[in-house]
């Protein structure tokens, strides 16, 4: 259990969709970047924003 108010649902993909509420942090953003390709940020924008450019520069470090 990582929060209190986490919930669990199964979506129609097959997928398992966790919500809570939790404050937008630098530690957040982490956890869900510890999932990779596994995991999608879908909510608030700014959750989905700040792991998108977070994994975008990751992927940079890569490209060589």
């Amino acid at each position: 259990r990582w929060h209190p108010s986490q919930a669990f649902s199964r979506r129609p993909d097959g997928w398992i969709e966790v919500t809570m509420e939790v404050a937008l942090t630098v530690e957040l953003v982490s956890w869900v970047r510890g999932f990779g390709e596994d995991a999608e940020a879908l909510e608030p924008p700014e959750l989905r924003t700040w792991v998108a450019e977070s994994m975008r520069r990751a992927a940079k470090r890569y490209d060589a």
